[in-house]
């Protein structure tokens, strides 16, 4: 004869309570290095983006032979005047050579994708001559993340050849 037992099957509260504590514990440590690391991420990208969009200048300076400007906007439609490149920037063709966006000049291209933590900083509008140099000799951009003490150097060549690098320009 069989004797027929009720087993059940499954997890205890207890079982249940000790998984979600471990699982607490954690988060709780892994949470912060993985807030570092996005910001550390928001910040390559914006320099990436940045360092594709000058070449993307830069060759068509030398595609069109004509000077083409880089500069920060904050309405994608003119320039700004001041050392911030956030929210955004532009790229136009510039017919006169003038360094000022007029109704003549061809905006090319518009950047607007930067996260809200993220700085960026130059002192003035970047400037390709028809030949894809940089008018007014090297220079750099300084990125900076607002939650992070991180920073980003975009170098400037005044052939075009640009960099991304951890330590500031010399």
């Amino acid at each position: 004869m069989k004797i027929k037992t009720n087993i059940s099957k499954g997890f205890t509260m207890v079982e249940l309570i000790i998984v979600v504590v471990i699982i607490g514990i954690l988060a709780t440590i892994g949470f912060p290095s993985f807030q570092s690391f996005i910001a550390n991420q928001q910040l390559t990208t914006t320099a990436n983006n940045l360092q594709a969009f000058i070449q993307v200048a830069r060759s068509e300076s030398v595609k069109k032979s004509e000077y083409v400007v880089i500069c920060p906007s904050a309405d994608q439609t003119s320039c700004a005047s001041s050392s911030s490149w956030t929210p955004s920037w532009i790229m136009f063709e510039d017919l006169d050579k003038n360094g000022d966006l007029d109704t003549d000049d061809k905006i090319l291209k518009v950047e607007n994708s930067i996260a809200s933590t993220i700085g960026v900083t130059r002192t003035g509008k970047l400037v390709f001559t028809s030949v894809g140099t940089i008018s007014g000799g090297s220079t750099s951009f300084s990125l900076s993340n607002n939650l992070t003490s991180d920073v980003r150097y975009l170098c400037l060549e005044l052939s075009g050849k640009s960099t991304v690098s951890k330590v500031a320009c010399s």
